[in-house]
């Protein structure tokens, strides 16, 4: 016989009482998107940036160090991994300038970033 398109819209079916089945998602698909980001902070002394980010992970996490070049130009000069130990990492010999990190946070947290400073 064919398909046939049914004219009864799903809310017009509920109006009529009748129910639908809606399946339940799995408990670990509750928290996906992620909704925390990771806190993401860094110290900068004299022409080196200390990378802190919590909460501690196995692996460590992974950073990235970005220098300003102009107006709302960023480009990322360093990348590196923090210790899982303590989740530190520090980066010495830096140019001068302007320089901002970004923490990715995986995919169990959304990334984070600092507010940008200067090395002098």
């Amino acid at each position: 016989m064919g398909f046939v398109r049914s004219s009864v819209s799903v809310a017009a079916a509920t109006m009529m009482g009748a129910g639908l089945l809606v399946a339940a998602a799995p408990a670990q698909a509750a928290n996906y998107p992620p909704t925390k980001p990771v806190r993401c902070g860094a110290r900068i002394d004299g022409n080196s940036i200390t990378v802190k980010i919590r909460p501690l992970k196995n692996k460590g996490y992974t950073f990235l160090i970005q220098k300003r070049n102009g107006k709302s130009n960023w480009k990322v000069v360093r990348k590196g991994k923090t210790k899982a130990s303590d989740g530190l990492r520090t980066v010495r010999d830096l140019k001068k300038g302007r320089y901002r990190v970004i923490c990715v946070g995986g995919p169990d947290r959304l990334n984070g970033q600092t507010s940008s400073g200067r090395v002098r």
